[in-house]
């Protein structure tokens, strides 16, 4: 079952299409696919977690309100840049990788 666990979790990483914008809800569905790797690996992985301090707000922008329409206010939703999640799950990968034994070479004869 333990394997079976790990082929889903390590799926949900790997699916083939990042977010092009990775807003507060996205990095929230990573840290959770993070979360299920920990668990079922064993593995402290929050150092690949996404800081706070790296969600960054958007200014909010006014519509102009017209004789039928109030003026609104839009607040944007936090976002992370994706030059560094892009960072961060390269990390992961190679934490992984790292952790495989190496290769033993092949012999050829005794």
């Amino acid at each position: 079952m333990q394997e079976r666990e790990w082929v889903l979790a390590w799926a949900r990483f790997l699916k083939g299409n990042p977010p092009s914008r990775w807003s507060e809800d996205e990095v929230m569905k990573y840290h959770e696919i993070l979360a299920a790797l920990g668990r079922v690996s064993g593995e402290n992985l929050s150092a690949f977690r996404v800081a706070d301090s790296e969600l960054q707000a958007r200014a909010p922008s006014w519509t102009r309100g017209t004789s039928r329409e109030p003026p609104s206010l839009t607040v944007h939703k936090r976002y992370c840049k994706d030059q560094y999640m892009r960072e961060q799950m390269e990390g992961v990968l190679m934490y992984f990788e790292n952790l495989q034994p190496a290769a033993k070479p092949k012999t050829i004869g005794f």
